[in-house]
C-alpha cells in the first residue's frame, strides 16, 4: 500500500490510476472556488485535486468526482472513508453518461490527452478509448448545461491547445475569465496553461508562473507560495 503525503493528509495511491504530478498540484493550487458550494471533477485520476480543494474550501457542501477507471473510483471512495469526508461522492462514469439532479458552482478537469503523456504503453491502450471520446466541444456544452449561472470551469492544458479550447468554449457561450501561463524555468517557453471559463461577463485576469529558477530544480518563491498549503 502506497501513500502520497500532503501537508494536511495522506492519500492512498495506486499504479493503476494516473499519478499525482506537478500539473495536479498546479491546478489544485490555482483553482479559485472560495465561494463555491458544489464542485464536480471530471476525470479524477488519483482524486488528489478533489481532496485538495475540499481541504482548502470549507464552503463546499458537495464534491462529486467521476472517472471511467474503476480502480480510480474505488481508491477515491477508500480515501474518502479514511479521511471521513461524507460530502465527497465518486461515480464510475464518463461525462457524456453522467447525470446530476442539481447544477454545480465549479467544474474542474485535467484533460486525459495531457495526462496520457505520463502513462506506460500498456495503460495508454487501456485509456485510449477515453481519450478518443473526450470531445472538448462536447465537454464545453456539458459544462454549460451543468453549471450554475455564475459558475466556473477550470482546466490545465498544453499551451499549444489554448486557442482550440477557447474556440470550443466560446461556441458553448463561455468567456475566458482567468489565464495563467506556466513556465518550467526562467527563459523557457510556456508549455502549460491554466484556464478558467465563466458564463457571465468578466474582466480577463492574466498571470504567469515560473516554477523553477534553473535546471537544478530550485523552486521560485512564487511556486513555493502557490503550493504552500498543499506540500510539506
Amino acid at each position: 500500500m502506497k501513500y502520497f503525503s500532503f501537508k494536511k493528509f495522506d492519500l492512498q495511491v495506486s499504479e493503476e490510476v494516473f499519478p499525482i504530478t506537478t500539473d495536479t498540484i498546479l491546478l489544485a493550487s490555482w483553482v479559485n472556488c472560495k465561494l463555491a458550494k458544489s464542485l464536480l471533477e471530471v476525470g479524477i485520476g488519483s482524486g488528489a485535486i478533489s481532496f485538495l480543494l475540499e481541504s482548502q474550501n470549507k464552503t463546499l457542501d458537495k464534491v462529486i468526482g467521476i472517472d471511467i477507471n474503476k480502480t480510480a473510483i474505488e481508491l477515491a471512495r477508500q480515501n474518502t472513508l479514511q479521511l471521513k469526508l461524507d460530502k465527497m461522492v465518486f461515480h464510475q462514469s464518463d461525462f457524456q453518461s453522467f447525470g446530476s439532479s442539481s447544477k454545480f458552482d465549479h467544474i474542474v478537469c485535467n484533460p486525459p490527452y495531457f495526462k496520457n503523456m505520463l502513462l506506460s504503453k500498456e495503460k495508454l491502450k487501456q485509456e485510449a478509448k477515453h481519450q478518443i471520446h473526450f470531445d472538448f466541444l462536447e465537454f464545453a456544452f456539458f459544462c454549460n448545461s451543468n453549471l450554475n449561472p455564475q459558475g466556473r470551469v477550470s482546466m490545465i492544458i498544453p499551451t499549444e491547445q489554448e486557442n482550440f479550447l477557447a474556440e470550443c468554449f466560446n461556441r458553448a457561450k463561455f468567456q475566458l475569465s482567468r489565464l495563467c501561463s506556466v513556465y518550467h524555468e526562467m527563459g523557457s517557453e510556456s508549455k502549460l496553461s491554466m484556464v478558467e471559463y465563466s458564463n457571465d461577463m468578466q474582466v480577463l485576469e492574466k498571470s504567469s508562473l515560473i516554477m523553477y529558477q534553473n535546471k537544478n530544480g530550485l523552486k521560485t518563491k512564487e511556486f513555493e507560495a502557490m503550493t504552500y498549503n498543499f506540500l510539506r
